[in-house]
C-alpha cells in the first residue's frame, strides 16, 4: 500500500468516525426510543473505527520514517518492482541449494525482476556458506549473463547455465518464411513440388 493511499484511507476513516459520532448524537436527540443498536454495540463499533484509523496513521508514519513508498503488511521485503506483468509490489526470492544434501545454504530477497544480475552475488554467497573452493553452480537460463559467469569462473565457480534464447518480436512477420517439409523416398522423383499453404 502506498503512503498516499494510506493518507487517503486515514482521512476517509476520520470522516467516517465524525459521521458516526454525529449520527449517534442525532439519534440520541431525535429517536431515543427507537429499536436499534444499543449503546454497547455503538461503543464497540466506534472503538473498531478508531483502532483502524490509528493503525493506518501508524503505518503511514512508519513508511515516512523509513523513506519507503509501498508496504505490504506481513511482507516487509516487498517493494514496487518491474516484472513481466508490469510494475507490481513484490520481491524476488533467491535461493541456493546444495545438490548433495538438498539443504538451503543461502537465501535472499531482492527487488530485481531479472535473475541475470543475481548470479554473481548468489555464487559468492554459496561459496562463502559452503567454505569450499572450487564449486560448481547449476542454474536456469534466466541467470545467463556472460560478464557475471566470467566473474564466477575467475573465482573458481564452474557455471552450468544454458544460454538465454530470446525471440525477435521486432521484425516483420515476412522476414522468415517457413519452408515446406518434404520427405524423399528411394525411387521417388526428385522434382517434388512444395506442399500448398506452407509459404
Amino acid at each position: 500500500m502506498s503512503r498516499q493511499s494510506l493518507a487517503r484511507e486515514e482521512q476517509a476513516l476520520n470522516a467516517r468516525i465524525d459521521a458516526w459520532l454525529e449520527g449517534l448524537d442525532e439519534t440520541d436527540r431525535e429517536e431515543a426510543h427507537r429499536d436499534g443498536p444499543d449503546d454497547d454495540q455503538r461503543r464497540r463499533t466506534l472503538e473498531r473505527l478508531k483502532a483502524l484509523r490509528d493503525q493506518t496513521r501508524d503505518n503511514r508514519e512508519r513508511m515516512e520514517r523509513l523513506g519507503i513508498q509501498h508496504h505490504v503488511t506481513g511482507e516487509p521485503e516487498a517493494r514496487l518492482m518491474r516484472s513481466p506483468q508490469g510494475s507490481r509490489t513484490a520481491y524476488n526470492l533467491q535461493t541456493v541449494v546444495d545438490t548433495d544434501t538438498h539443504l538451503i545454504v543461502h537465501h535472499e530477497t531482492v527487488q530485481d525482476g531479472d535473475d541475470s544480475r543475481q548470479l554473481r552475488p548468489m555464487a559468492d554467497a554459496a561459496q562463502a556458506a559452503l567454505e569450499t573452493d572450487p564449486i560448481a553452480l547449476l542454474a536456469d537460463a534466466g541467470y545467463s549473463n556472460g560478464e557475471r559467469q566470467q566473474h564466477c569462473e575467475d573465482r573458481h565457480v564452474a557455471c552450468h547455465i544454458p544460454p538465454r534464447r530470446t525471440v525477435n518480436n521486432q521484425g516483420a512477420a515476412s522476414s522468415i518464411r517457413p519452408m515446406p517439409f518434404i520427405m524423399i523416398r528411394p525411387g521417388m522423383p526428385t522434382a517434388v513440388r512444395p506442399i500448398t499453404g506452407c509459404r
